[in-house]
C-alpha cells in the first residue's frame, strides 16, 4: 500500500492490489522553429510522441515567402497559409502549417489544440509548410510553442 498526504484530501492510503489501470500523461514543453528552406513540403520529426489522453496546444507565428526568387516580399504568408491557393501536391494553402500523426494530415494554422475528445490521434507528431503553389523554394521561418494542457 501507499501512503501519501494530499494537500487538500488530508492523508491518504491507497493499496496497490485495488489499482485497476495507471495512465502516465507527459509533461510537453517545446519551442522550435521550422524553416521553409529545409521543410516546406517535407515533414520534421518533432521528437513529441502523442499518446491517448494528451492535449496539446501548439501556437505557431512567423512569415514565409512563397516566391522569393521572382517576387521578393510579394507573396508573404502566415502559418494559415496564403489565399494564393493550394500548396502543390496538398489539398492545404500553400505556406500553411499542417500537422501528421500516424498517416492523419491536420491544419495547424496559427494555434490548434488537440485534445482526446474530438481529435484522438496516437503516434509522433510531425509538422510541415506546405509547399508553395508554384513549385519554388520558399525562404522564412515558423516559430511554434508546443505545450501539454494536462
Amino acid at each position: 500500500s501507499l501512503k501519501f498526504q494530499h494537500i487538500y484530501l488530508g492523508e491518504i492510503l491507497f493499496n496497490l492490489s485495488e489499482l485497476k489501470e495507471l495512465i502516465f500523461i507527459e509533461q510537453i514543453i517545446k519551442d522550435l522553429t521550422i524553416n521553409a528552406i529545409d521543410y516546406s513540403g517535407k515533414f520534421m520529426d518533432t521528437g513529441i510522441n502523442i499518446r491517448k489522453n494528451t492535449q496539446i496546444s501548439i501556437v505557431a507565428e512567423g512569415q514565409v515567402d512563397l516566391f522569393p526568387d521572382n517576387s521578393p516580399g510579394q507573396y508573404l504568408t502566415g502559418p494559415k497559409g496564403s489565399g494564393n491557393g493550394k500548396g502543390k501536391d496538398s489539398n492545404f494553402l500553400g505556406g500553411a502549417l499542417i500537422g501528421k500523426i500516424s498517416d492523419s494530415e491536420f491544419m495547424i494554422g496559427e494555434s490548434l489544440q488537440l485534445t482526446p475528445k474530438t481529435n484522438f490521434l496516437e503516434g509522433r507528431l510531425f509538422i510541415q509548410i506546405v509547399h508553395s503553389p508554384w513549385d519554388n523554394r520558399s525562404t522564412g521561418s515558423y516559430t511554434l510553442k508546443i505545450r501539454s494542457l494536462n
